[in-house]
């Protein structure tokens, strides 16, 4: 198993009026399951929708 380096990154909000919406998936090989995320938040920060799913059976990250 190959664990990469942790990357720290800061959340910055979006202009006013604005919504910012960041994805992020997870891929197992072990398993072919893939976990999906989307996180919607406003220019303070309050979250205005999420969303995640897990998929079964999968091999490939184009596919999620």
């Amino acid at each position: 198993m190959h664990i990469s380096n942790p990357v720290i990154s800061v959340w910055r909000r979006p202009e006013q009026g604005v919504i910012k919406i960041n994805v992020d998936a997870a891929i197992s090989k072990a398993t072919n399951a893939v976990g999906t995320g989307v996180i919607a938040r406003d220019s303070v920060g309050l979250i205005v929708g999420i969303f995640v799913k897990s998929y079964e059976g999968l091999n490939s990250h184009w596919l999620a």
